[in-house]
């Protein structure tokens, strides 16, 4: 017997089997001593029972265990889940069901709960409330109904990830240890603890609807690699005895309930009947035992194999395969099942760190699934999503994640609008790129490009490749490629995303290098497309300007009435910091003031640079130097380089800064005769930057003038020490900036005034510029300020004038009220900046004066790679090349050293033979043409390139019958024996090897070996009619 409480009243219940083998739950009323009567009466206590159950049960348990021994079981692994079970109860521990609903007029709810299971699944809470009303029954006391076991799986996933899916749209991953998520076989994704992903997939609803019901079916949230939830909610139009209910056949997590006005209620298992026994095998097993996770033993084994599903789930809407049918032998108005599918998997195809290919599939018809993937570290900008639909690729969008704090993109998440299949493609800017003509994005080629390896990729015509260089380029640089053409194409150079051509190369045909100057170029930039014209075009290497600053670059500083006399004329060498300031381009400076208090003197840096390139082989050095020098006109910067054979400074280029007052690039090249200026033993290029100085006493302060300090503190001018940080106010961005001290003074002067502003008084020299709103700079003596230093046009100071004045991060206007001289000589301060060259004296803005400064020098070197060109000609190609070190040699290949080059034909043999001269230019052979037959060998040398003056020929020796040469023969037909300059060997000559008219002749295997030569053509002497031959002979 059993009891169910339905808002405050107790309701008794027992269930009986009928003949049918169907169960029907009897009502024994509402008073428990009348219900255990009635019980009684109609035979249904348990000491009328004439079986023991729990001896059937026992029975049953070993003859199953028995017979696992002869069947082979698959089944669902219960192993994986902790149960929490309740077994029903007799009378004496009567179940005790809670409801809120009120009863208006019902006397009788007969509820079956015989065997009842009650598992919750912790992993949801997507429960949809129903606004259905209870059903009143009959007030017939012994009306038999039947009704749904509800039913809610625990899952208890201490180790494990719970990764709860709602509607809010959002997937929080808190792991206890540590979770990996499997997208493949082979690789897995690991999700670092208390990550949280949030997403934009929603639950799915769909509508079906027949004649006596409707059924709403709900997807939730769907993510790759995890279960996915769904719900089918029944509404039954009419009642009848059976219920029949459609889902996938390898469902999981199976939960069935009805629904009465709103409240799920339990259906008793056996009135649910499964088409596959196994299924409902399943719900009453686990219901049964509680598996403990940390125990495997042969009981757990075995549950683990009989209890497990196979098949494919499929969606309502799709292909109605492998579902099974539940059954409900109760009438039900509402009914709710609960379930879970095998979620989408990801398949990854990886082609290299920056490419890689996901495939989302599911044989299951889901919508807006999360899908993730983790990529190579990347900016955010050069990440690509792209979906691809019926071979077109889509960009997508997705939102990515920096999972180690390293301020770069890792992990990417996106969602899939549907499946079942669905492919997408993620590509990472590179350096090199090839788009299509839209220019979007077909593939990385940056491990095509990045070395002349003869490893070339294919860019069609009207398609375009994206390279990104080192360091931007400007007007004076070139782009180099190494490429070659089935035709005749051409290469068009753009900026990225710009439709104004740069420059042209033309007539790529055959292999090999091709570069072009930028000349057209305004400004810096380091993106260029290259669009391809006429005919496609492979790509083996594209590079631009060598630069060989950084760690090969150092630097040394000099102060002295002359330059230095050469390159290593210097006084010390530059600190840590001044190599860091000139590594870039960002307003970070090396100061030189050594000579800032002596006139016409020169304040001088010399920068020495250690190129890795063969001297031999560079063919042009460019020297870029951004920075200033003395601003007083006539008085110059220099720009020098080192001529090493000559042992003289070349000058570059000169430069009057007056009037200028901020950086300049200067940029200079050496075209012809680069090997002057490397030296040949240590590969070093030395620069020299010298500014002519021109000095007049600083514009000073008195004592107790106010500064004001990087951090806002205030300091006395005369406190002041090198190296302290200073607010100054930068002219070109007209934003407040700091600045640090480089040296120090403290004059006397006796042409002072005194400046009386709205916020301040100032007491320093007559020239002293101030900055004036509407003016610029202006002072009191405006003939002394612009005399003795150049900041530009400085104009007369004037009471009225209004100056800028600190007052916070803002500059507030401050009027001179009154300006008064101050006769006597006075002590006074000043220091230099090597920034901005302003500061706040007193919260005014003033000035003090430059000297040499270098924010940034690079050195970019282009060099001509050893390579090597085999013959074009038909049959010369035929022979093959064998270097003496390389081997078998390739056409366009890169070699380093000299060697010896031997041509061999498969029939006729070795041939010919010459020496490359690769360690400093490239070999050309493409118009050599070597002709043969039996017994002679003609050369045609004439027209090719990077080779040693003379060769070798080799002539089959055939009957020992001697040799002859003809040196100006270059086909077959020159060949003959009354040719001009003939010169003859005998075999005995060339067996004991002889010099004749410069010329060597041997014998090597089977051949005469001639070698020395500048001629071409040489043949074995051959019998003839009426010819006298004498044949060397030896007995044996």
């Amino acid at each position: 017997m059993h009891k169910k409480r339905i808002k405050d009243k107790d309701y008794f219940y027992t269930s009986i089997r009928d003949e049918t083998g169907s169960v029907k739950t009897i009502y024994l009323g509402s008073n428990r001593k009348v219900a255990k009567r009635k019980e009684r009466e109609l035979g249904l206590s348990k000491s009328s029972k004439n079986f023991n159950l729990h001896t059937i049960i026992t029975l049953m348990i070993f003859l199953t265990i028995a017979l696992t021994g002869f069947f082979a079981f698959t089944g669902f692994d219960v192993l994986t889940i902790t149960e929490e079970v309740e077994s029903s109860e007799e009378l004496d521990s009567v179940e005790e069901v809670e409801s809120s609903e009120e009863l208006d007029s019902v006397e009788e709810v007969i509820v079956s709960t015989d065997n009842l299971e009650t598992q919750e699944v912790t992993a949801h809470s997507d429960d949809v409330s129903s606004s259905k009303e209870i059903i009143n029954e009959s007030e017939n006391l012994d009306q038999i109904i039947t009704e749904n076991i509800t039913e809610e799986i625990e899952l208890n996933t201490t180790n494990e990830t719970i990764i709860e899916l709602n509607i809010t749209e959002e997937i929080e991953l808190n792991t206890t240890n540590e979770t990996i998520i499997e997208l493949n076989i082979t690789e897995e994704i690991i999700i670092s603890n208390q990550t949280e992903i949030n997403i934009t997939n929603e639950t799915i609803i769909i509508n079906q609807t027949d004649i006596n019901q409707t059924i709403e079916t709900t997807q939730y949230a769907a993510v790759i690699n995890q279960p996915v939830k769904w719900k089918k909610r029944v509404l039954f139009t009419s009642y009848s005895n059976e219920t029949l209910i459609k889902i996938p056949k390898d469902a999981t997590n199976i939960s069935i309930n009805e629904i009465i006005n709103g409240e799920k209620i339990e259906i008793n298992e056996d009135q649910i009947i499964f088409e596959n026994e196994n299924s409902k095998g399943l719900l009453a097993i686990t219901g049964a035992f509680i598996i403990n996770n940390d125990q495997y033993s042969f009981f757990n084994n075995f549950l683990g194999n009989i209890f497990k599903w196979t098949g494919l789930a499929v969606y309502d809407d799709e292909l109605i395969e492998e579902e099974q049918e539940i059954t409900i032998t109760e009438e039900i108005e509402e009914l709710e099942i609960e379930y879970e599918t095998l979620g989408p998997i990801a398949t990854e195809t990886i082609t290299n760190d920056y490419e890689k290919q996901v495939v989302i599939s599911s044989e299951i018809h889901y919508e807006n699934i999360l899908a993730y993937t983790t990529i190579t570290n990347s900016q955010i900008d050069s990440i690509n999503l792209y979906w691809i639909v019926n071979g077109t690729k889509e960009k997508s969008n997705f939102t990515g994640y920096d999972s180690d704090g390293d301020e770069l993109i890792d992990y990417i998440e996106w969602i899939v609008p549907h499946l079942s299949n669905q492919t997408y493609e993620i590509i990472i800017i590179t350096k090199a790129v090839h788009l299509d003509e839209n220019k979007d994005i077909i593939s990385d080629v940056y491990d095509f490009v990045k070395a002349q390896d003869d490893n070339y990729t294919l860019v069609p015509t009207g398609n375009y490749l994206r390279v990104t260089f080192e360091q931007e380029l400007d007007s004076s640089k070139d782009i180099t490629i190494y490429s070659k053409s089935n035709g005749t194409g051409g290469i068009e150079v753009y900026g990225q995303d710009d439709n104004e051509s740069l420059a042209t190369f033309s007539n790529i045909s055959s292999e090999g290098e091709y570069k072009i100057y930028l000349t057209n170029l305004i400004g810096n930039q380091d993106t260029f497309d290259l669009k391809i014209l006429d005919s496609d075009i492979e790509f083996d290497y594209v590079v631009d300007p060598v630069y060989n600053s950084g760690n090969s670059l150092t630097a040394y500083e000099k102060g002295a009435s002359l330059m230095p006399s050469n390159p290593f004329d210097y006084d010390s060498e530059a600190t840590s910091s001044d190599y860091t300031a000139i590594s870039t381009s960002n307003n970070a400076r090396w100061i030189t003031q050594l000579v800032s208090s002596n006139n016409n003197y020169y304040n001088s840096q010399i920068f020495l640079f250690n190129i890795s390139e063969t001297p031999a082989m560079v063919d042009n050095l460019t020297i870029s130097w951004e920075g200033y020098g003395d601003l007083t006109s006539g008085y110059n910067t220099y720009m020098k380089i080192w001529n090493w054979t000559s042992d003289t400074w070349y000058q570059l280029g000169v430069q009057d800064f007056s009037g200028l007052g901020q950086d300049l690039t200067l940029t200079e090249s050496i075209i012809s005769g680069t090997t002057d200026f490397i030296n040949s033993s240590t590969n070093e290029v030395a620069v020299l930057m010298s500014s002519k100085h021109h000095y007049s006493a600083p514009r000073c302060f008195v004592a107790n003038t106010k500064i004001i300090m990087s951090d806002e503190s205030e300091k006395n001018i005369e406190d002041v020490q090198i190296g302290d940080t200073v607010k100054s106010w930068d002219q070109q961005t007209s934003e407040i900036v700091s600045s640090t001290v480089t040296k120090l003074s403290q004059p006397i002067h006796d042409d002072m005034i005194s400046i009386m502003f709205e916020h301040a008084e100032n007491i320093n020299t007559f020239d002293h510029p101030y900055w004036v709103v509407g003016k610029g700079w202006a002072s009191h003596r405006p003939d002394l300020t612009n005399e003795k230093y150049d900041i530009g046009e400085i104009k007369q100071l004037n009471i009225g004038d209004v100056c800028l004045w600190k007052e916070g991060d803002k500059l507030i206007e401050s009027k001179i009220l009154d300006i008064d001289a101050m006769p006597g000589d006075v002590q006074t301060y000043i220091f230099e900046l090597d920034n901005a060259h302003t500061f706040f004296a007193n919260g005014i803005l003033t000035h003090n004066k430059k000297s040499l400064y270098t924010d940034y020098i690079e050195l970019d070197v282009a060099a001509t790679q050893s390579r090597l060109y085999l013959p074009t000609d038909e049959i010369t190609a035929a022979y093959i090349a064998n270097g003496t070190a390389s081997g078998e040699m390739t056409d366009g290949s890169t070699y380093d050293a000299d060697e010896f080059i031997h041509f061999e034909h498969n029939n006729r043999g070795k041939r010919f033979k010459l020496k490359g001269l690769f360690s400093g230019n490239t070999v050309d052979l493409r118009n050599l043409i070597i002709r043969a037959n039996d017994y002679q060998t003609v050369i045609d040398a004439r027209n090719i390139q990077g080779v040693e003056s003379t060769h070798t020929i080799y002539i089959p020796n055939s009957i020992n019958s001697g040799a002859y040469i003809c040196p100006n023969a270059y086909t077959l037909e020159d060949i003959s024996s009354s040719c001009s300059g003939k010169i003859t060997f005998s075999y005995a000559e060339a067996n004991s090897g002889t010099w004749k008219s410069g010329i060597f002749a041997e014998i090597e295997g089977s051949n005469y070996k001639i070698s020395n030569l500048t001629g071409s053509g040489g043949s074995e002497y051959t019998p003839s009619c009426g010819d006298s031959i004498t044949v060397n002979t030896t007995l044996a």
